[in-house]
């Protein structure tokens, strides 16, 4: 199974907690959308973190300098998406179920590679996504 299917995979456990957690917690709860959108986004933050490392791209470097790496993405991650949330919800007005997907949805693609290429990228002397060198071809000992 590639990194990419297992990102995938992953996702979808991470999204039904930050997609569905916030709805849950606001609906069931009582809880106030922002307040329920960042204490899911806090829960992924630690969820993500060790689906990435152990299950996405099956890291076998130092845990403490990948979480290092990994927390200071991975805040400015959230932090923008939570941004961008309050922008769509508060400012614009958009449904606050609308905003988050959107959100989560815009920085999926974007985080698969930072992740492969920042945090975890120096796992094995680089990212998955270095080109391979060219090798030349052959040439036989008679010149053909």
């Amino acid at each position: 199974m590639s990194s990419a299917l297992r990102y995938v995979l992953a996702s979808l456990a991470s999204f039904s907690i930050s997609f569905a957690g916030p709805i849950l917690l606001h609906e069931a709860f009582g809880v106030a959308p922002a307040v329920a959108v960042a204490v899911c986004f806090a829960t992924t933050f630690v969820f993500n973190f060790f689906t990435t490392k152990y299950f996405v791209y099956r890291s076998r470097g130092p845990a403490l300098r990948e979480f290092r790496t990994y927390a200071m993405t991975n805040v400015l991650f959230r932090g923008g998406e939570y941004a961008c949330f309050s922008f769509l919800y508060l400012v614009i007005g958009i449904r606050y179920f609308i905003a988050n997907f959107v959100v989560i949805a815009a920085s999926f693609v974007v985080k698969f590679v930072v992740y492969d290429v920042i945090v975890y990228g120096k796992r094995d002397g680089g990212s998955s996504w270095k080109p391979r060198a060219k090798v030349p071809p052959q040439v036989s000992a008679n010149g053909g």
